[in-house]
Protein backbone atom coordinates (compact mmCIF):
# COMPACT_ATOMS: atom_id res chain seq x y z
CA UNK A 1 0.00 0.00 0.00
CA UNK A 2 1.66 3.52 -1.46
CA UNK A 3 0.64 6.17 1.30
CA UNK A 4 2.90 8.69 0.07
CA UNK A 5 0.17 10.50 -2.00
CA UNK A 6 -1.77 10.66 0.86
CA UNK A 7 -2.73 13.19 3.74
CA UNK A 8 -3.88 11.28 6.86
CA UNK A 9 -6.83 13.74 8.03
CA UNK A 10 -8.55 11.81 10.81
CA UNK A 11 -9.66 8.56 12.34
CA UNK A 12 -12.87 6.65 12.70
CA UNK A 13 -13.05 6.41 16.74
CA UNK A 14 -16.37 4.52 17.37
CA UNK A 15 -20.11 3.64 16.19
CA UNK A 16 -22.62 5.97 17.89
CA UNK A 17 -25.90 4.85 18.11
CA UNK A 18 -27.37 2.07 16.06
CA UNK A 19 -27.93 3.76 12.37
CA UNK A 20 -24.61 3.77 11.09
CA UNK A 21 -23.35 6.98 12.94
CA UNK A 22 -19.55 7.29 13.61
CA UNK A 23 -17.66 9.51 15.79
CA UNK A 24 -14.81 10.70 13.92
CA UNK A 25 -11.53 12.57 15.40
CA UNK A 26 -9.68 15.18 13.13
CA UNK A 27 -6.07 15.88 12.96
CA UNK A 28 -6.70 19.06 10.64
CA UNK A 29 -5.17 22.32 12.47
CA UNK A 30 -9.15 23.67 12.39
CA UNK A 31 -11.07 20.87 13.28
CA UNK A 32 -13.91 21.20 11.17
CA UNK A 33 -11.86 21.41 8.23
CA UNK A 34 -11.86 17.95 7.66
CA UNK A 35 -14.73 18.22 5.95
CA UNK A 36 -12.81 20.31 3.35
CA UNK A 37 -10.74 18.19 1.90
CA UNK A 38 -12.58 15.13 -0.40
CA UNK A 39 -12.77 12.18 -1.04
CA UNK A 40 -11.98 10.59 2.51
CA UNK A 41 -10.21 7.21 1.93
CA UNK A 42 -9.98 4.31 4.47
CA UNK A 43 -7.73 0.88 3.82
CA UNK A 44 -9.35 -2.30 4.62
CA UNK A 45 -7.26 -5.18 4.38
CA UNK A 46 -5.34 -3.43 1.59
CA UNK A 47 -8.51 -2.04 -0.55
CA UNK A 48 -9.18 1.09 -1.25
CA UNK A 49 -12.98 2.20 0.38
CA UNK A 50 -13.72 6.13 -0.38
CA UNK A 51 -16.15 7.05 2.16
CA UNK A 52 -19.19 9.40 0.79
CA UNK A 53 -20.18 11.73 3.59
CA UNK A 54 -23.94 12.14 4.47
CA UNK A 55 -24.40 14.43 7.18
CA UNK A 56 -22.55 15.50 10.07
CA UNK A 57 -22.46 17.21 13.30
CA UNK A 58 -20.18 18.90 15.78
CA UNK A 59 -19.84 16.39 18.87
CA UNK A 60 -16.92 17.71 21.18
CA UNK A 61 -14.03 19.30 20.71
CA UNK A 62 -11.98 17.90 17.55
CA UNK A 63 -14.77 14.91 17.74
CA UNK A 64 -17.88 15.06 14.88
CA UNK A 65 -20.73 12.45 14.27
CA UNK A 66 -20.63 11.55 10.78
CA UNK A 67 -23.14 9.59 8.18
CA UNK A 68 -22.03 7.94 5.91
CA UNK A 69 -24.30 6.84 2.44
CA UNK A 70 -25.18 3.50 2.34
CA UNK A 71 -23.99 2.44 6.41
CA UNK A 72 -27.38 2.08 7.96
CA UNK A 73 -26.96 -0.62 10.39
CA UNK A 74 -24.66 -0.97 13.30
CA UNK A 75 -23.51 -4.37 12.22
CA UNK A 76 -22.03 -2.80 8.94
CA UNK A 77 -20.97 0.56 10.90
CA UNK A 78 -18.65 -2.01 13.32
CA UNK A 79 -16.02 -2.93 10.33
CA UNK A 80 -15.07 0.48 9.86
CA UNK A 81 -14.05 1.16 13.35
CA UNK A 82 -10.49 2.47 14.11
CA UNK A 83 -9.34 3.44 10.43
CA UNK A 84 -7.16 5.98 9.56
CA UNK A 85 -8.69 8.90 7.40
CA UNK A 86 -6.77 9.86 4.39
CA UNK A 87 -7.52 12.25 1.13
CA UNK A 88 -5.52 12.85 -2.10
CA UNK A 89 -4.57 16.33 -0.83
CA UNK A 90 -1.17 17.55 -1.07
CA UNK A 91 -0.08 20.01 1.20
CA UNK A 92 3.01 22.50 1.65
CA UNK A 93 4.40 24.98 3.89
CA UNK A 94 5.79 28.16 2.80
CA UNK A 95 6.97 30.58 5.66
CA UNK A 96 5.74 28.54 7.80
CA UNK A 97 2.41 29.51 6.43
CA UNK A 98 0.85 25.70 6.02
CA UNK A 99 -1.36 25.41 3.22
CA UNK A 100 -2.89 22.22 0.96
CA UNK A 101 -1.63 22.63 -2.83
CA UNK A 102 -5.36 21.82 -3.77
CA UNK A 103 -5.96 25.40 -2.51
CA UNK A 104 -4.23 26.76 -5.40
CA UNK A 105 -6.25 25.42 -7.77
CA UNK A 106 -7.49 27.84 -10.02
CA UNK A 107 -5.67 30.69 -8.60
CA UNK A 108 -4.37 33.16 -11.39
CA UNK A 109 -0.50 33.03 -12.35
CA UNK A 110 1.10 36.24 -13.18
CA UNK A 111 4.91 36.98 -14.06
CA UNK A 112 6.42 38.21 -11.16
CA UNK A 113 8.56 41.00 -13.56
CA UNK A 114 6.02 42.32 -15.68
CA UNK A 115 2.93 41.25 -14.44
CA UNK A 116 1.60 39.40 -17.47
CA UNK A 117 -1.33 37.24 -16.98
CA UNK A 118 0.02 33.27 -17.82
CA UNK A 119 -2.90 31.77 -16.86
CA UNK A 120 -4.37 29.27 -13.79
CA UNK A 121 -3.25 26.67 -11.78
CA UNK A 122 -5.39 23.68 -13.54
CA UNK A 123 -4.06 20.97 -11.14
CA UNK A 124 -0.53 19.46 -9.66
CA UNK A 125 1.62 16.66 -10.97
CA UNK A 126 4.32 14.82 -8.51
CA UNK A 127 7.51 13.74 -10.31
CA UNK A 128 9.59 11.87 -7.74
CA UNK A 129 9.62 13.96 -4.52
CA UNK A 130 8.46 17.31 -6.43
CA UNK A 131 5.62 19.09 -7.40
CA UNK A 132 4.93 20.57 -10.42
CA UNK A 133 1.83 23.64 -11.03
CA UNK A 134 -0.16 23.23 -14.45
CA UNK A 135 -0.78 26.61 -15.75
CA UNK A 136 -3.23 26.95 -18.83
CA UNK A 137 -4.17 29.95 -20.64
CA UNK A 138 -8.38 30.21 -21.39
CA UNK A 139 -7.52 32.03 -24.42
CA UNK A 140 -4.71 29.93 -25.68
CA UNK A 141 -5.89 25.77 -24.73
CA UNK A 142 -2.58 24.40 -26.57
CA UNK A 143 0.14 26.11 -24.39
CA UNK A 144 0.46 25.04 -21.27
CA UNK A 145 3.34 25.94 -18.54
CA UNK A 146 4.80 23.33 -16.22
CA UNK A 147 6.79 25.10 -13.45
CA UNK A 148 8.00 23.49 -10.50
CA UNK A 149 7.13 24.08 -7.13
CA UNK A 150 10.03 25.82 -5.35
CA UNK A 151 9.77 29.00 -3.74
CA UNK A 152 11.82 31.76 -4.11
CA UNK A 153 13.41 30.34 -7.20
CA UNK A 154 9.95 29.54 -9.49
CA UNK A 155 7.56 30.46 -6.92
CA UNK A 156 8.13 34.22 -5.68
CA UNK A 157 4.89 35.21 -4.12
CA UNK A 158 1.46 33.77 -2.94
CA UNK A 159 -1.34 36.35 -2.07
CA UNK A 160 -3.89 34.40 -0.42
CA UNK A 161 -6.04 37.26 -0.48
CA UNK A 162 -6.12 37.74 -4.19
CA UNK A 163 -6.08 34.30 -5.07
CA UNK A 164 -2.59 34.91 -7.36
CA UNK A 165 0.73 33.50 -7.77
CA UNK A 166 3.58 35.28 -9.02
CA UNK A 167 6.37 33.52 -10.25
CA UNK A 168 9.66 33.80 -12.01
CA UNK A 169 8.89 34.03 -15.75
CA UNK A 170 10.42 36.41 -18.54
CA UNK A 171 8.15 35.84 -21.66
CA UNK A 172 10.27 36.30 -24.62
CA UNK A 173 7.35 36.88 -27.01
Amino acid sequence: MKFNNLLKIGKICSIYGYLGWFKIISFTHIFKNIFKYLPWIIFIDKFKVILNIEKWKNYKNNLFLVKFSDINKQKTALKFINYFIFTYNFCSDINKKFFYLKDLIKYKVYSFYNNIYLGYINYFIRISKDYYLMIINKEDLLNKLVIPFIYKKFIINIDFIKYIVYINWVDIN
